[in-house]
């Protein structure tokens, strides 16, 4: 990112920095979303792998190991 005083060498630096501090607050608020979703999707998938790596079941949440018995 290329300073204010790089980008805006003739501007005055208050009135610069007043107009661009917004940017700067979306920008970080956006960075905060956009770690908190990748925290939060990574913590859904470890829980989901977790809670289906201990037992294999199938789409009724039957065990899926042994012998299948069939509905009298």
């Amino acid at each position: 990112m290329n300073s204010v005083e790089d980008t805006f060498f003739n501007w005055n630096i208050d009135a610069t920095f007043a107009r661009i501090r917004p940017l700067y607050v979306a920008s970080g608020i956006g960075f905060a979303v956009g770690v908190d979703s990748v925290i939060a999707g990574l913590l859904i998938f470890r829980k989901r792998r977790a809670s289906t790596s201990s037992t294999s079941t199938d789409t009724l949440n039957r065990p899926t190991e042994g012998i299948y018995t069939f509905p009298r």
